[in-house]
């Protein structure tokens, strides 16, 4: 588990709420700590709205990243064929 991000479809499955995205409150307690200066709960707002409108769940999101990161070749060489259309 590196930095609280899940490093198989199991182990997401088993976190808890404790992590969740979804208990933010838009405090703002996280934005001061955060090392690369990102509005947290904004950023938050924005995945939801993407979510919502893609009818998608947090799951699928993290597993589609997972996917990205363990075969992040693969995802590059699509991104830059996209590109070049």
């Amino acid at each position: 588990n590196y930095k609280g991000l899940a490093q198989s479809k199991e182990e997401l499955e088993r976190t808890g709420k404790e992590g969740s995205s979804l208990l933010c409150v838009e405090c703002g307690a996280c934005i001061p700590k955060c090392p690369q200066s990102i509005n947290i709960p904004e950023e938050l707002k924005k995945v939801d709205a993407v979510i919502s409108k893609q009818k998608i769940t947090v799951k699928e999101i993290f597993q589609v990243m997972i996917y990205a990161v363990k075969n992040w070749r693969l995802v590059l060489a699509r991104v830059i064929r996209r590109g070049s259309r």
